[in-house]
């Protein structure tokens, strides 16, 4: 009998599966064809006591980057939203924050900024006011202090992925948030404050608000999986303003002469950072490109 069900976590020969009994299965692949992820919908079916995948249903979106071959590599698929997590331990990595934001918004997910440990410290006011100028929500949490009701709010009715930096405290909010304890929590590397991987592969869990999290491993050098070069500057919404603007209609706002996103920049309509963060995205993704 054909049953149906959600990848909640994928292994190499095979997916675990939840039902709608909520019982979760372990399955491997019909054919070399079937590649499911985590957030795929998959009907299987049981012969011989093993449980077989046979189709995955349409997918309604995909979290990709790009890997050092220049190819697209889904990370989660079928999601709504990223929460993208950062702290005041480890340094906040802006240029990552940024390549976060740039996929979010080529991909149209729903967008929540969510600064954890702020039982340790809050960064300036100024940069996160910034991103709220900007149209971005952000929020304060603490797993240390319990203080992760916001979150729980903004996660609500949507299939959110917990992305960034190792060592934020993305598995100590999960821990939270459903009220289990199978993630393992990592300190921070003493030698360069920055954050061990604890996470190894991505796992979906539900929650009681009609919710799913996907916790993905922190990776230091994501990078957005991009079509062309062109795209990158639809990740930065506030330049949408002034690119029409530029003498030439091919514009990159690199060291074109008569560029309204770099006099924007100089006028301090956009900030010079952020513009810095794009320049870098850019010539980071021509770069992977260029190789193959």
């Amino acid at each position: 009998m054909i049953a149906e069900g959600t990848v909640i976590a994928r292994y190499k020969k095979n997916a675990l599966v939840k039902n709608i009994k909520a019982e979760e299965i372990s399955c491997v692949f019909k054919n070399r064809d079937i590649n499911p992820l985590v957030g795929d919908q998959v009907r299987y079916l049981e012969e011989n006591n093993t449980f077989i995948i046979t189709d995955i249903a349409p997918r309604i979106s995909e979290f990709s980057r790009i890997n050092k071959k220049g190819e697209k590599e889904i990370i989660a698929v079928n999601i709504t939203q990223l929460a993208i997590v950062i702290s005041v331990r480890p340094k906040p990595d802006w240029f990552l924050l940024d390549k976060y934001l740039s996929s979010s918004q080529i991909n149209q997910f729903k967008t929540v900024i969510v600064f954890n440990k702020i039982d340790l410290g809050k960064p300036g006011k100024e940069i996160l006011d910034l991103y709220r100028n900007i149209g971005y929500k952000v929020i304060n949490t603490s797993a240390v202090n319990n203080d992760t009701e916001n979150l729980l709010t903004e996660l609500s009715n949507e299939t959110s992925v917990l992305i960034g930096q190792s060592g934020v405290g993305k598995s100590s909010l999960i821990n939270k948030l459903t009220n289990i304890k199978k993630q393992l929590i990592g300190d921070l590397s003493k030698k360069t404050n920055t954050g061990k991987h604890t996470t190894t592969s991505s796992r979906l869990f539900s929650l009681n608000n009609n919710g799913s999290i996907i916790d993905s491993p922190g990776v230091r050098n994501y990078a957005p999986y991009f079509n062309n070069t062109n795209e990158i500057l639809s990740g930065f919404i506030e330049f949408r303003n002034f690119e029409e603007n530029c003498r030439f209609i091919n514009c990159t706002h690199l060291s074109e002469p008569d560029c309204s996103i770099k006099k924007a920049v100089a006028n301090k309509k956009i900030d010079k950072r952020r513009y810095e963060n794009f320049k870098k995205l850019f010539n980071q993704i021509d770069s992977i490109k260029n190789k193959f």
